[in-house]
């Protein structure tokens, strides 16, 4: 192969390794729009500028949708508090929804990836609480009197 030629097929792979890292950094950028416009709900719910949560389009199905902003819901509820899985399927009896543990627990990890949520001692917490010893308690038990 003539010098010419060696310089092209450099150029055709350094090419190809810029429109790769461009199609992976695009990616990225694109989550992380997802991920902030997650904890901008919950900021906008959170302060009372907004009183449910509205959800990207588009979602898979509406009934995972509801899910979702019921979950989602009962974490901004909590607020410092927190939720485990057991507490947002309790509410949901109370609230006349049967949720499944699986699914919650799922939809809880998958919007801690996302960064909408934080988990810490076992609990989520919408993604913007500073969850430093001040405002982040563990439960004590209760002493008999």
């Amino acid at each position: 192969m003539s010098g010419k030629g060696h310089k092209m097929k450099a150029y055709t792979e350094l090419r190809a390794e810029y429109l790769k890292k461009i199609d992976e950094k695009t990616r990225e950028l694109e989550n992380l729009k997802s991920e902030l416009a997650g904890v901008e709900r919950l900021y906008r719910v959170s302060e009372g500028i907004q009183e449910t949560i509205d959800l990207p389009s588009p979602e898979p199905n509406k009934a995972q949708r509801k899910v979702k902003e019921y979950v989602l819901g009962a974490v901004v509820k909590r607020g410092d508090r927190g939720v485990n899985v057991a507490e947002v399927i309790r509410q949901g009896r109370e609230d006349g929804r049967e949720l499944n543990q699986s699914s919650v627990s799922s939809l809880l990890s998958r919007l801690k990836r996302e960064g909408t949520l934080k988990l810490h001692n076992d609990r989520y917490y919408p993604a913007q609480l500073d969850l430093s010893a001040s405002t982040v308690r563990p439960l004590r038990p209760v002493e008999a009197a």
